[in-house]
């Protein structure tokens, strides 16, 4: 139940970011509509408008051929093929939305090049240098992020002071709010650097267009990394402290991301209406047509030496596919990207279709398990029971689906212990050692049973 649940709700924000992306193509951003920049007076063209109104159509039925599609997760029983299901999913559903783009977008342009709508500076980069002196007046000031720094490195902080008694999951989850943080940064960075735009001959309306824009967005990566970084350590303390249930975690993890979706929808929203209304008030406006660098959505100049660009349609920023460090940060990313999430459906696949057991070999307990084996004496054992429900506890190393439980954990009433347990049955045996629990169970009662006279037997023996 709860895997369906994470599921549904990457399912859900795949699917809205998506609608929301392709809704801000078809709102006009500085003379540009789906990509494609038009003459001002044409932008309500009656034929412009219908290209416009069956994209949005074209968008609202592949939202619900979408939902139909995801459905599926829900019938299959082993997490691994969910998994790989849901990758598959997201992957058709932005090659789906690709190519809806690019027809909606081709239909235009089309129609672009019909009526000779081509403005006159199209090829000409115009500059204004006293907006381009100012550009760094124009942010907020980078020591906003000190608040989200302190808040990420307090996690570090408590594991390097507990350092030996605090498990490698915790360890690895210490450093998430660290790296969400520098991520931000890292796009705070690329607005700053983003090339001042030219919107008309009068400098007063440049510097507030650009100010518009790197002011919001700037604004947005710091409150962007202090809700990330304060959600990651409430979800860190709680984790350590053993005091969460797996709802709060939804909670803690689930609402952040929804704000700040629905920030950068807000953002950009405020951008797009602030320039447009300040360019109009102008005499003289300025637009620049470089659709020829833009091909569905994917910006290539060789001659713009940025590395990173704002979108045209959507929200961010994208590579210049135009420059040699752009195209390695694009095609190392899609590398790295698609060999770790083979490499994750591969090991869940281990583990959903490699049976766990427990064996005895001499004086020896063998757990033989996939990633997380052990074995201990007979003699280490102090103590062996039967219970017939495994109390609430912490992952802290391992995996937990529906049919099973495996790895390390943290178990309310016992503390630090191993599961090696089948979750459809209901009756475990709970091994007592010296410094950890050992919770085992067969695919079956029957399995069960013999696994606990098997461990009485030579318990007996010694």
């Amino acid at each position: 139940m709860f895997t369906n649940i994470i599921l549904f709700i990457t399912a859900l924000t795949t699917i809205i970011a998506i609608f929301i992306n392709n809704s801000s193509g078809v709102a006009e951003k500085n003379n540009i509509i789906l990509g494609v920049t038009l003459p001002s007076s044409e932008l309500k063209n009656s034929q412009v408008l219908i290209i416009l109104d069956k994209y949005k159509k074209a968008n609202k039925k592949f939202m619900c051929y979408s939902i139909l599609l995801f459905l599926p997760t829900i019938i299959v029983n082993y997490i691994s093929l969910k998994i790989a299901y849901l990758f598959l999913w997201i992957f058709g559903l932005m090659y789906i939305n690709y190519r809806v783009f690019i027809k909606y977008n081709e239909e235009l342009k089309e129609l672009k090049r019909e009526k000779d709508w081509f403005i006159k500076n199209r090829y000409i980069i115009n500059i204004d240098t006293e907006v381009t002196r100012l550009k760094d007046t124009m942010v907020v000031s980078k020591t906003w992020f000190i608040p989200s720094l302190i808040l990420s490195i307090i996690p570090i902080l408590i594991v390097i002071k507990d350092r030996q008694t605090i498990d490698t999951s915790i360890i690895y989850l210490s450093f998430i709010g660290l790296i969400g943080t520098i991520i931000f940064i890292f796009m705070y960075n690329a607005y700053c650097k983003d090339r001042t735009k030219v919107f008309s001959e009068d400098s007063k309306i440049n510097l507030g267009c650009n100010r518009i824009f790197k002011k919001n967005w700037t604004l947005g990566c710091v409150i962007a990394a202090t809700i990330q970084s304060l959600s990651m350590l409430f979800m860190f303390l709680l984790i350590k402290m053993n005091s969460i249930n797996m709802i709060l975690i939804l909670i803690i993890v689930i609402a952040p991301s929804f704000i700040i979706l629905g920030g950068i929808y807000i953002i950009n929203e405020k951008v797009r209406n602030e320039q447009n209304k300040l360019i109009k008030t102008c005499e003289s406006p300025i637009y620049s047509d470089e659709d020829e660098y833009w091909k569905y959505d994917i910006y290539n100049n060789p001659n713009d030496s940025r590395t990173m660009v704002a979108k045209r349609v959507g929200y961010g920023m994208t590579y210049n596919m135009g420059t040699k460090k752009g195209r390695n940060i694009v095609y190392i990313s899609y590398s790295l990207t698609a060999i770790f999430l083979v490499g994750l459906v591969f090991m869940f696949i281990i583990l959903d279709f490699t049976k766990f057991n427990m064996n005895i070999r001499e004086n020896e307990v063998v757990m033989s398990a996939p990633m997380y084996s052990m074995s201990f004496d007979i003699d280490e054992i102090e103590d062996i029971k039967i219970i017939n429900s495994i109390p609430k506890g912490v992952r802290t190393n391992g995996a937990s689906t529906e049919n099973y439980s495996l790895g390390h954990y943290n178990i309310d009433g016992y503390g630090k212990s191993m599961l090696y347990v089948y979750s459809r049955e209901g009756e475990y045996i709970v091994i007592k050692l010296k410094d950890k629990y050992v919770f085992v169970s067969g695919e079956n009662k029957k399995q069960t049973d013999e696994y606990y006279k098997e461990l009485i037997s030579n318990l007996n023996k010694n």
